[in-house]
């Protein structure tokens, strides 16, 4: 039986010391790794920036009345007059002090050399003075003592020794100099000179080890089994230095030569004489000095020596305790404790858990290293106050890693037996994953099939409404230009308008799409605030003028006039929410607001983000609480009722929704049913940061907020005054122009477009092959490409016009495909630009006007004989404006920006004129000294003016000039001329001089229009 129990307790033990096998090992190996440490001195500099902490956590020690210090600062320097100090001056402070009859004189100035006058008096002094100590260097750059107290046997060594880190710790009692003979400190020479007054004299305990006696005080010196020092740093008798004080009492040298110190202050105390002046450089880094400061504070000289003199005084006459290091073996010991303290605490804890059900993981460790540092730094600091320098950061280091090691061996075998577990139901689950593939790859084709054919049928939508919607449109324009009976216009501009909502439909379908699919992606480009909102009120004006509705603005005047987002998205907002608010607004008015979403930034920098709020509110129907969670939802309307009544697909909120989180901000509304609504949303910007490399001399937009007044009627003129080439006075333009389009329709809407704008020589052919038939025998100045067209579509055609005529001519694909990624389609063909059907003939003449800037017009250019051949163009304008023509002045756009306000008219106009003459006098100027670059800017300026005045003639003729300095001087670089020739210069010359007339014409229009305000008959 006792056998049997046997038996089955070795098997338990054998069972648990398997179990704890790796805890076992694990603090013998880190120990032995942090114990190879510390032989090579690696953790040295941790280990003392803590002990460092300890002489700062320690209370401070009241002063003993036993020392002070006379101290040589900078004032005493200056008051001598000069240094080294004359020994006149020396031996006069040195009296003045033995009269007090002090215990003892330490001069810590080395005086090896006489400094006259009166060195004969300094040494009578020296050899007068019994209890005068000076002193000498032996390590370095030896110096020697002065020669009288040298004889006399009085000198003591200043030297002392920093460690690696450049702090002192350490005090030299003792060392040999060359001949072998022992030199004491001078901090030991004056405590033992004062203790043997006292009857205190130092005694060997233990010669062979350096163990000596001093009164209480027990010295043990510095080897290499004691402490973390090498062979090469010990030389000498030394011990830690327990610094007693950073601050002694301290009396001047100023104040000594002129009796200034009571001799009670010197009398039975040891004086130490030495320098305080920070030039005199006799500082050193102490236990005091943070290795935290960008300039950490140091100690003299003379103040180390004193703390010397103050340890050792303590440590015999008052029992205070000298600083004393491990035994190395005691060092490893205290390491493989602590190593073995983390291992088995962790792994206690690791099993306790275990058995009750929880993984405490690295929380096990946390709670091992929190309680073994705390402990660990608790015993340090008790050991030091007792005279013990106890090792703190090897310890803890090892019992940290100790204690990780063990809960990453548990995580690690946990997670062993989890991957058992795992392989197990993989196995299980293999099957089940192979059956559920096979699913979602059949589901996953379905998938992808859905979304090319959701993609297919967006395109082709788009393409077969657009193209119809072009023809429809297109020719409702033309026909608006031609003689109509006022029935028959109000026929075609229904026709127009319902036209232009149903491709606001399809463009809403397409954006919609685009949110959704995640593929629409917004611009970040510098835009003018106030001129974006301004195009959203001249947008809408009409509309509410109609219904007699005041469109008003509000826009803080803080935000910067330019900030760096998408204008387009945030006038689709606006654009939005205003029209949704005059629809259901039957009267009263609807105020579109800009400020900022929480305060103004403290500074506008460049790049800035700044964060705005925006907001529509309107005087409408309202829409009740209850219904307010129905708006921002897809295809969804308030109720039945309102679609019937105002029409609507229910997508713009929606999409106002998905485009303000794309801007990272967010949208709302306040209403209640019957008291208006509130539409806000927020949105993110940036400061730009060089507007003037962006826009060059922006022209500031005005913001003009138009007032609906139903009493007043805008003059429009009337259809036969309309676009017309002939009767408005637009020159023919020769550029000639192949359009390629597979439809009839799409043919003559161009064709009369282009002819409207003022180009006559435009051909047409039905495809791509016909195109490159037509190539091949004349050449085109710019050809517009459809591209779904049969034979050859657009894209292929162009691929073979560059491979086969470069880069010209430009060709503009004009396509009824509108979503995402067809115009880098195009651009990748080789096309040039991109404009979508319906085409507008706005956008059309914009486009035409950039990709043929060097097109002439067919008109005279002689400014010096206007009256010779045709008339110039200042001329016709002229005749036009005085002879029943079209005016210079288009008073339906005036209208449009004043809102009706006649007095509004005359002040615009009045202030256009002025500023306008202004700048053609210095166009003049700038055109004679040839500063291309100034009269760039002018033009410029000039052109966006007098269109934001409804001036017209003038926007032409300032962006010829702009685009011919642009492009025979190269406005935009910083060159002079660069000699095109005489002729660029006179069609320069003639611009200029068709603006002055223009100008003048101007002038007299608009005495007349004041006239005609002034008696109300505007």
């Amino acid at each position: 039986m006792g056998s049997r129990y046997a038996k089955l307790k070795r098997r338990r033990l054998r069972v648990k010391l398997w179990r704890w096998r790796f805890i076992l090992m694990t603090p013998a190996l880190v120990g032995a790794l942090f114990i190879l440490g510390q032989i090579l001195g690696l953790f040295r500099p941790w280990e003392w920036t803590v002990r460092d902490q300890l002489f700062r956590l320690r209370p401070q020690e009241p002063l003993k009345s036993r020392l002070v210090i006379v101290a040589i600062d900078e004032a005493d320097i200056v008051e001598v007059g000069q240094w080294p100090m004359p020994d006149t001056v020396l031996g006069q402070v040195l009296r003045r002090i033995d009269e007090a009859n002090p215990a003892a004189i330490g001069l810590d100035l080395y005086r090896d050399l006489p400094v006259e006058p009166g060195h004969e008096e300094l040494v009578e002094v020296f050899e007068t003075t019994p209890n005068l100590f000076g002193v000498e260097k032996l390590i370095g750059n030896p110096v020697a003592p002065p020669p009288a107290l040298d004889a006399a046997g009085r000198v003591g060594i200043s030297d002392v020794l920093p460690d690696a880190d450049g702090k002192i710790r350490r005090a030299i009692l003792s060392a040999e100099d060359e001949q072998g003979n022992s030199r004491l400190g001078l901090g030991v020479v004056l405590a033992l000179h004062y203790l043997e007054q006292q009857d205190i004299r130092l005694q060997a305990v233990d010669e062979s080890r350096g163990h000596l006696k001093l009164g209480q005080a027990r010295f043990f010196p510095i080897t290499l089994e004691v402490g973390d020092y090498f062979a090469d740093e010990i030389g000498g008798y030394q011990i830690p230095l327990n610094y007693y004080s950073q601050t002694f009492e301290t009396v001047g040298l100023t104040e000594v030569l002129t009796g200034a110190v009571p001799p009670e202050q010197f009398r039975d105390r040891i004086v130490l004489i030495g320098p305080l002046a920070p030039s005199l450089n006799d500082f050193f880094y102490t236990p005091y000095s943070s290795n935290l400061s960008q300039d950490p504070p140091q100690m003299a000289g003379v103040e180390i020596h004193a703390n010397i003199i103050s340890q050792t005084l303590a440590a015999a006459l008052d029992g205070r305790p000298l600083l004393r290091l491990w035994h190395r073996h005691a060092i490893w010991g205290w390491i493989l404790l602590w190593s073995g303290f983390g291992a088995f605490s962790t792994g206690h804890l690791l099993f306790w858990a275990r058995a009750r059900g929880y993984n405490l993981g690295l929380l096990a460790s946390l709670i091992t290293i929190t309680a073994g540092v705390g402990s660990l730094s608790l015993i340090t600091y008790l050991s030091f106050l007792w005279g013990w320098l106890s090792p703190i950061v090897l310890p803890s280091l090892a019992l940290s890693t100790t204690s990780i090691i063990i809960v990453n061996s548990q995580n690690l075998w946990e997670l062993r037996r989890a991957n058992g577990k795992l392989k197990r139901s993989s196995i299980h689950l293999a099957r089940r994953v192979e059956e559920r593939t096979a699913e979602l790859q059949i589901a996953l084709k379905a998938a992808e099939a859905a979304t090319v054919a959701k993609g297919e049928f967006l395109a082709n939508m788009s393409h077969e409404i657009r193209t119809p919607m072009n023809g429809v449109i297109g020719m409702t324009d033309l026909l608006l230009v031609t003689q109509l009976t006022p029935e028959q216009e109000d026929f075609l501009r229904t026709i127009r308008s319902s036209g232009e909502s149903l491709l606001a439909i399809v463009n809403d379908i397409l954006d919609f799409s685009k949110l959704e699919a995640g593929r629409m992606e917004l611009e970040s480009i510098p835009f003018h605030l106030k001129g974006c909102i301004t195009d959203v009120t001249r947008l809408l004006y009409a509309k509410a003028q109609s219904k007699g509705l005041e469109l008003r603005v509000e826009i803080d005047e803080t935000i910067p006039s330019y900030i760096q987002g998408d204008p387009t998205r945030l006038r689709q907002i606006f654009i939005n929410l205003a029209g949704n608010a005059i629809k259901f607004t039957a009267q009263g008015s609807v105020t579109l607001r800009a400020d900022y979403a929480d305060c103004c930034p403290p500074s506008l920098a460049p790049s800035t983000p700044i964060w705005l709020r925006f907001s529509v509110t309107d005087t409408g129907i309202g829409i009740a609480p209850e219904q307010q969670h129905k708006l921002f939802q897809s295809f969804s309307q308030v109720d039945a009722s309102t679609t019937r009544q105002y029409g609507g697909t229910g997508l713009g909120l929606a999409i106002c929704k998905q485009l303000t989180q794309l801007m990272r901000g967010e949208i709302g509304v306040e209403s209640q049913w019957g008291q208006g609504a509130t539409f806000w949303f927020t949105a993110g910007f940036q400061v730009p940061e060089e507007i003037e490399s962006v826009i060059e001399d922006p022209v500031e937009v005005p913001l003009l907020v138009p007032q609906a007044r139903p009493t007043v009627s805008s003059p429009a003129p009337s259809p036969q005054n309309g676009f017309n080439s002939s009767v408005n006075g637009i020159v023919p333009n020769t550029a000639k122009i192949l359009v390629v389009d597979d439809t009839p329709v799409n043919q003559k809407v161009v064709r009369n477009q282009l002819k409207l704008i003022g180009y006559v020589n435009v051909h047409c052919v039905d495809h791509g092959q016909m195109a490159l038939d037509r190539l091949a025998q004349e050449s085109f100045d710019v050809i517009l490409m459809d591209c779904q067209m049969p034979v050859l579509d657009g894209y292929d055609t162009t691929r073979c016009i560059r491979q086969e005529y470069g880069d010209r001519p430009p060709i503009i694909a004009m396509t009824a495909h509108a979503l995402d990624g067809e115009r880098e389609k195009c651009l990748a063909a080789g096309m040039d630009d991109y404009i979508t059907k319906p085409v507008k003939r706005e956008r059309l003449a914009q486009i035409l006007a950039s990709w043929l800037p060097e097109a002439s017009l067919d008109s005279p250019t002689d400014c010096e004989n206007p009256s010779s051949g045709s008339a110039s163009p200042s001329e016709n304008s002229l005749k036009m404006a005085s002879g029943g023509n079209p005016p210079l002045v288009d008073m339906e756009q005036l209208m449009l920006i004043t809102g009706g306000d006649s007095e509004f008219q005359q002040e615009l106009l009045e202030t256009f004129s002025e500023d306008a003459l202004k700048s053609i006098e210095v166009m003049k100027e700038v055109l004679d000294v040839q500063d291309w670059e100034h009269l760039y800017r002018l033009a410029h300026k000039l052109k966006g003016a007098s269109s934001s005045a409804a001036v017209l003639r003038v926007p032409d003729l300032a962006a010829e000039v702009e685009s011919q300095v642009k492009h025979y001087y190269g406005a935009s670089s910083n060159h002079n001329a660069l000699g095109n020739g005489a002729a660029s210069v006179t069609q320069m010359d003639v611009d200029v001089c068709q603006l002055r007339y223009l100008v003048e014409t101007m002038e007299s229009t608009l005495k007349q229009l004041r006239s005609k305000v002034e008696q109300r008959f505007l």
